[in-house]
């Protein structure tokens, strides 16, 4: 059971590692941005 949790965690850490260059993390660069783009909308709207 050691062995193939070893494995297993490598491959955790691996996927954590190469997180930021995959297509998976766009959903939340995505989101970030729209969630700025509304907060500069309000401020301008509020500061006229």
């Amino acid at each position: 059971m050691g062995p193939l949790l070893v494995v297993h965690l490598g491959a955790v850490l691996a996927l954590f590692v190469t997180l930021p260059y995959g297509k998976f993390v766009h959903g939340i660069y995505r989101l970030a941005a729209l969630v700025t783009s509304a907060r500069e909308a309000a401020d301008e709207t509020s500061h006229g």
